[in-house]
Parts: C-alpha cells; structure tokens; sequence
C-alpha cells in the first residue's frame, strides 16, 4: 500500500475577528482533503461550514455529540454542515476540529464530509455528511453563526495524494 502524503494547500491564521473563513482555488489535482481548524470564537456560539458557495439543503447529516453532561444524536438536511446541532459547540476556548473530504474532485458522485472535533470540557462531536453535489470541491466555508472567529484561529487546509 502507498503512504499517502499530505500537501499544505493553504494556511491562514486570522490577525483580526471575522465571522466567515473562506478557503479557495482549491486544486483538483488531489484524492482527499483535510482541514484542520484550531479556532476560537468571540463567544458561545454554533458553527456551520458549506460548500462550493451553495447554501441550499444539500447536506445530509448524521451526528453524534455531547456537552459534557447531556449527549445527543441528530440526523438532519440542511443548508450547512453544523457539527454542534444540539449544544453551541464553539466559544472562547479554541476548539480542535477535523474534517475530511473525500473523493473532493469526483464529478461523477456525491461526496463524503467526516468530522471529529472537541473543544475540551464543552463539546465534543463527531459527523458524517453527504454533499449531494457532483461537483468538485473549489471552496470551503466556515461560518461562525451569531459571532466571529476570534484572532490567532489556524485553518490548515491539506491535499492527500494515494
């Protein structure tokens, strides 16, 4: 089996509070993509990331998460990918979150979103999302919902080759 190589495709760590990271001119030259986020927001808040511009209901979600003290399961379509469905999973504690795109630049089936994220005592989450699109990935949102990304928050986003 091949070792599979990760490529940074781009960095951006925020100088200043802002509500929506956007990660762009992504290549198609890759099988998979990781993105990995250590964000903190400027309050409690939800957060959701969308695809390719298109905020319609094309996501189906299946999520698992807990808030410390109540735990929940969430099967839902929506117009984002909201890993914290139940409790606000983000707050001024940087929450680790990790996601992965696979087959991003198939264009002949829909693609797979896992996601596995914490932010120490007040939530941890993991997700399995369709993007019932055939197009290839180009560009990923990140929306902080009702607050912003606070300075100092890193989004790393790699290339896998097979």
């Amino acid at each position: 089996m091949a070792t599979q190589t990760y490529d940074l495709i781009s960095s951006t760590t925020l100088s200043s509070a802002v509500q929506t990271v956007t990660l762009n001119s992504i290549p198609s030259s890759y099988r998979d993509l990781v993105l990995v986020m250590t964000a903190a927001a400027t309050g409690t808040s939800y957060y959701g990331i969308y695809l390719n511009n298109n905020s319609s209901s094309v996501y189906d979600v299946v999520s698992v998460e807990s808030n410390g003290s109540a735990q929940a399961a969430n099967a839902y379509t929506s117009t984002r990918i909201y890993p914290s469905y139940s409790y606000n999973g983000v707050n001024t504690t940087p929450h680790l979150s990790i996601w992965q795109f696979l087959d991003y630049s198939r264009t002949d089936k829909h693609k797979i979103v896992l996601q596995r994220g914490n932010t120490g005592s007040l939530h941890l989450n993991m997700l399995a999302a369709k993007y019932a699109s055939t197009s290839a990935i180009s560009r990923i949102d990140i929306e902080c919902g009702s607050q912003n990304w606070a300075a100092g928050s890193t989004f790393y986003l790699y290339g896998i080759e097979a």
